[in-house]
């Protein structure tokens, strides 16, 4: 028998062989790629995972009879690949035994590049790395006498590459015959991470069960979501309205209650005005939601730990405790020891509700250290609600969009995006494919209006000039060479230049070449870090006037005199410039020749 785990107990060896830990995995594994119809490949991934094992030397080593940490992981990967990844092979074949390949080579690892950027391919280095190369036909041959037959193995191979096939028509169909190759790359990159942390959560958890002497786990049960549904309405319903804006949220959260109850996968937008009571609302639709569609679980997502810390207690009161809700995010985890949180916060797995924050999930869909990848298994046939959705960053856009799109049309979820100001994540180059109906609350429109709490009224002097300001008796008439703002500017030296970095708004109307929009966004930028000219620029100041009468972080532009008349000379050859371009802009010259001189 071949020796897959070894644990001395009171100097009594436990053993599990190898074939059973194969086993476990392969069941485990297959189990949580069935959202993602490939149950197939996770059960063929699971099997030849440990196939290494099965050398002498690792079984010596797992005796203890001796400490040589040796390479298991390239047996399986390197007999997948050499039998089903050459270049007679059809694409599905090779994609499968490609896929399957690098989440063994990579199960005692983070996940390993196919290229890096030296243009050399890591995982095929280890799968014939010089230890790996000695290990391999011992290996193969024991393992397939002791474990498995390699006719079943080949027979697991040819169901799992059909899997793979329709995998690859899916996309196509999900994202058009001919997909843009970066979407079909991303898509078949997000199916291999899940497959991936399929693994790693089925070897772990089986490793995990026998080190314990815990045995295998029963198959996963849904949460009881009959009893939580009960508990919120129960909770809601005994929020009396005592005001007229309570009445409204009260017919919001009926709204979210009904689209619940006939909630279908796909990706939503609960777009309710700021004070309209989506917390309770969005919680509301989520219930019904998993309850309708047995969903695994409900994740709350939100960009900050101050949102979460602020819902949780509210949540625990409408699900009745804190058994069912999980918070995983920096001040939970620092604050507790119970070895049971930590466990959970591993896998995610085992609370009905979890809370936690943008950068959790965004490393669980992205960052490649093992127990980030673990936890991606648990969002399969989940609803994931993405709080104040206009806080991420337009850096990750794209590649939140295309997560969003698997987790909604590969892996089975409802996303759904909360916010009272919802950016266009539809209308980008890779966008966000919404559900239709889209909304949650179809009549949004209206709710914001009854939701309107300020009114803005422009004054009708704003901030600009009084006539009395720019003409007097003294200076009746404007400069017609300059603009009447530069003219304003030239007679009231006195009060400039003026500091862009300190100004207020008021001021900084009043400078020749600066207008309310570009007021605006200085005033705006500059709360968030220092500016420049070139930002200046960019935000529409117009410089070619504007630098003789500011500073921008004590410095003027050019080493500039303030005086009027040699700003004014310096002024009226830019405006002669300006209109002797526009007065001639549709005309063209052309060098004259001797023909025009009557020469020939």
């Amino acid at each position: 028998m071949l020796l897959g785990h070894t644990k001395q107990i009171n100097g009594v060896w436990k053993i599990q062989s190898l074939k059973q830990h194969s086993e476990n995995v392969a069941e485990y594994c297959a189990r949580a790629c069935q959202p993602l119809g490939l149950e197939n490949l996770g059960r063929l991934t699971g099997w030849l995972h440990d196939a290494g094992k099965s050398h002498s030397n690792v079984q010596k080593h797992l005796r203890g009879q001796t400490n040589e940490r040796i390479n298991h992981s390239s047996a399986g990967m390197r007999w997948l690949w050499e039998n089903y990844g050459g270049e007679t092979a059809s694409p599905p074949s090779r994609l499968t035994a490609q896929m399957a390949a690098l989440a063994i080579g990579s199960h005692h690892s983070e996940r390993m590049d196919l290229f890096d950027l030296g243009g050399v391919e890591p995982w095929i280095k280890h799968m014939y790395s010089e230890q790996a190369q000695e290990l391999y036909e011992e290996s193969c041959r024991a393992f397939f006498a002791d474990c498995i037959s390699e006719t079943e193995i080949r027979q697991m191979f040819a169901k799992a590459a059909q899997e793979v096939e329709c995998l690859v028509r899916k996309i196509r169909t999900q994202e058009g015959k001919k997909p843009r190759l970066c979407i079909y790359q991303v898509m078949l990159g997000l199916a291999h991470r899940f497959l991936f942390a399929a693994l790693i959560d089925a070897d772990w958890l089986d490793s995990g069960n026998y080190y314990n002497q815990e045995g295998c786990l029963p198959p996963e049960q849904l949460p009881p979501w009959d009893l939580i549904e009960s508990n919120v309405e129960t909770f809601l319903n005994n929020l009396q309205p005592r005001h007229k804006i309570d009445t409204l949220r009260a017919e919001i959260s009926e709204q979210c209650k009904t689209a619940g109850e006939c909630a279908k996968r796909g990706i939503y937008r609960l777009y309710v005005p700021t004070g309209g009571g989506k917390t309770f609302s969005g919680l509301r639709y989520c219930v019904h939601a998993a309850k309708k569609l047995s969903a695994r679980h409900i994740f709350y997502v939100a960009p900050f730990r101050s949102i979460i810390g602020q819902n949780v207690q509210e949540f625990k009161k409408a699900l009745g405790g804190s058994e069912y809700l999980l918070e995983h995010h920096t001040d939970a985890v620092l604050d507790t020891e119970n070895p049971e949180v930590l466990r959970q916060l591993e896998r995610w797995q085992e609370a009905p509700v979890i809370c936690t924050t943008m950068v959790q999930m965004l490393q669980t869909l992205f960052c490649s250290r093992r127990q980030n990848v673990r936890r991606m298994a648990a969002l399969a046939n989940s609803i994931l609600v993405f709080d104040e959705i206009q806080s991420l960053p337009i850096c990750h856009t794209y590649l939140f969009n295309q997560a969003a799109n698997f987790l909604a049309y590969y892996l089975g979820c409802v996303v759904v995006l909360c916010t009272a100001t919802q950016p266009a994540l539809s209308e980008v180059a890779n966008p966000l494919r919404f559900a239709s109906p889209v909304d949650l609350v179809p009549d949004y429109q209206l709710r914001f209006a009854q939701f309107r709490r300020t009114k803005i009224e422009v004054p009708e002097t704003g901030n600009g000039f009084q006539a009395g300001e720019l003409l007097s008796s003294e200076q009746p008439n404007f400069n017609e060479m300059i603009d009447p703002k530069c003219d304003w500017a030239l007679r009231h030296l006195e009060q400039f230049p003026v500091e862009v970095e300190k100004a207020s708004y008021a001021t900084l109307l009043r400078v020749p070449g600066i207008g309310p929009k570009s007021a605006s966004r200085i005033t705006y930028a500059r709360r968030y870090g220092r500016l420049d000219y070139a930002s200046l620029k960019k935000m529409g100041v117009v410089l070619k006037r504007a630098h003789y009468f500011i500073t921008c972080g004590g410095k003027q532009m050019y080493h500039t005199p303030i005086e009027a008349s040699y700003i004014t000379r310096q002024l009226i050859s830019v405006d002669k410039k300006d209109l002797w371009n526009t007065q001639h802009a549709n005309e063209s010259f052309t060098q004259m020749t001797l023909t025009d001189f009557g020469v020939c």
